[in-house]
């Protein structure tokens, strides 16, 4: 019986307190998800056996020699890109996207791929080759010539005694895919093995580190037979690597908001690698695709086609890029463990806002949405606050007479719930429940590509970034003081201490969340308590 009644008085300090419990609950979830979503997304690797037709470190980017230095590279101008292709090795060396910039309203244009220079200690460079088992094939400082050119395409040449290489790149005007079609001709009399490769190199460290932090994952990744697989740099860097052969496949390097992977021919089961490089002092990332070596007959040629996607991580952009559905493109943004939830929260907010044609007021209307949809457990929850408002008097005085006597208060209190009908936990699981909503919310206007560079209005030009004058979190932070005053207060002093700080402490923490996610929550706040007065106006 004591037990119970000690259990008893626990609950009664926990129903006076459950917006802050619910509270915290929900900041110590957001970033648990994060950690463990970032901890433990990636597949264990399933290492295969390397076959001897690998790309070693010749096939990667070394330091041009100094009598090629001054050979310059091939410029183009596409509907979409501003592209270089440096003639030592065949390779794209700089890829800009002519719609996008990097800070709104100036330059420069975002590159997915560039060369590491004094402005960037980062680069990321594109490279395919051929791997043979007999004769010399193009490596890292082989000198292609142009072959030929057109407004949207190129062909590069290589010539050697036994082998000839050719390389063409189709620069589509409608999507963001460069078709790449690598052929070679077998001139000797000789038969051969030889095996295509292709590659994405990242130089440097990660760029985006504190968009990695709130959101699933940025880096080398790829997907093999439908799954998922991602390496980290910081385990790359350490020696692990991952390598396994499969169907379906994409691989690349993703950063918060753009992306450069490649999507092998898929007739054929491809193998793809992760692997760190140390280069003149530089760490080279490198996510590589080699398909299955094959014959090649004395006078005979092979093509290999793939292709490239350079360009937004944006769900409705991926999918329009015509790939087949079972390479899974889209599945490049990744929400995380809320997925099914916050694409359903993304649908219907782009479905809104192509009608009000403003992504701020679609979250004010999918807010209120949101809201109608939760209302019956919303209500239950205010309406026992409503409820333990009224009895807090009643509950104050039993305090003061049995303070010192935990049981007996336990058990007065009890009765006290009984007579008036009172559960105090009852409000906390509805608040609980609506946890999910606000995570995925959190996700979505944080990675979602159409938040980048949104107006919101007025002096926030950019949703994806925090409020630069912190206007929005201090009034999110006022919204919140004004439902503490609302709630039950707590008799105990700590407890009342914790909730008066709670304000303080989630203005300091939503600072420097993106103010599309802080527009959200202020909404979200003015709503309920909208609601929650009209709760407690009806019940006394």
């Amino acid at each position: 019986m004591a037990n119970n009644l000690r259990n008893n008085a626990k609950d009664e300090k926990q129903g006076s307190n459950k917006l802050v419990t619910a509270l915290f609950v929900a900041i110590a979830l957001l970033f648990a998800v994060d950690y463990f979503e970032e901890k433990y997304a990636p597949a264990e690797a399933q290492v295969i056996k390397t076959d001897p037709l690998a790309p070693s470190k010749n096939e990667i980017f070394n330091k041009k020699t100094p009598n090629l230095a001054d050979l310059k590279p091939i410029n183009l101008q596409t509907e979409k890109y501003n592209v270089e292709i440096d003639l030592i090795g065949g390779k794209i060396t700089k890829l800009e996207l002519l719609d996008f910039v990097q800070e709104k309203g100036k330059e420069p244009l975002v590159s997915i791929f560039k060369k590491k220079s004094e402005e960037s200690e980062n680069a990321m460079l594109f490279d395919a080759g051929w791997l043979a088992n007999k004769f010399k094939t193009p490596d890292a400082n082989t000198v292609w010539e142009l072959a030929g050119q057109s407004a949207n395409s190129l062909m590069l040449k290589n010539i050697n005694e036994n082998l000839t290489f050719y390389r063409t790149f189709f620069f589509n005007e409608d999507n963001f895919l460069t078709d790449i079609e690598d052929k070679v001709i077998n001139n000797s009399n000789s038969d051969i093995q030889i095996a295509h490769f292709s590659q994405i190199h990242h130089i440097g460290e990660r760029e985006d580190r504190l968009a990695n932090s709130f959101t699933n994952y940025t880096g080398p990744e790829a997907i093999i037979d439908a799954e998922k697989v991602q390496a980290d740099y910081k385990d790359l860097q350490k020696g692990d690597t991952f390598e396994n052969r499969g169907s379906n496949v994409w691989a690349g390097v993703t950063n918060q908001y753009f992306s450069g992977v490649i999507i092998p021919d898929n007739s054929h089961s491809n193998t793809v690698k992760f692997k760190h490089t140390k280069i003149s002092g530089d760490n080279y990332y490198t996510a590589l695709v080699r398909s299955e070596p094959k014959s090649l007959k004395a006078g005979e040629n092979l093509i290999e086609k793939f292709q490239v996607y350079a360009g937004p991580k944006s769900t409705k952009i991926l999918e329009e890029q015509g790939v087949d559905d079972s390479i899974k493109l889209p599945a490049m943004l990744d929400y995380g463990w809320f997925h099914i939830i916050a694409k359903a929260i993304y649908d219907a907010l782009m479905f809104v806002n192509s009608y009000v044609n403003s992504l701020a007021i679609s979250i004010i209307i999918i807010t209120i949405a949101l809201k109608t949809l939760l209302f019956p457990l919303a209500n239950k929850s205010y309406k026992s606050m409503a409820k333990m408002r009224k009895i807090q008097p009643e509950m104050k005085q039993l305090q003061e007479k049995h303070g010192s006597d935990r049981q007996t208060l336990g058990l007065e209190m009890m009765n006290l719930y009984k007579k008036h009908n009172v559960s105090p936990a009852s409000g906390c699981w509805p608040m609980l429940i609506q946890i999910p909503i606000f995570f995925s919310m959190y996700k979505v206007i944080l990675m979602s590509f159409e938040f980048r560079q949104a107006d919101l209005g007025l002096w926030i030009h950019d949703m994806s970034v925090k409020d630069p004058f912190f206007v929005l979190p201090i009034l999110m932070g006022l919204s919140m003081i004004i439902q503490q005053r609302m709630n039950p207060q707590p008799l105990d002093e700590t407890q009342k201490m914790v909730m008066n700080v709670m304000p303080i402490a989630f203005t300091v923490l939503f600072l420097f969340f993106p103010s599309g996610l802080v527009l959200y929550w202020l909404t979200n706040n003015v709503l309920s308590i909208a609601q929650q007065y009209i709760i407690m106006k009806k019940h006394g």
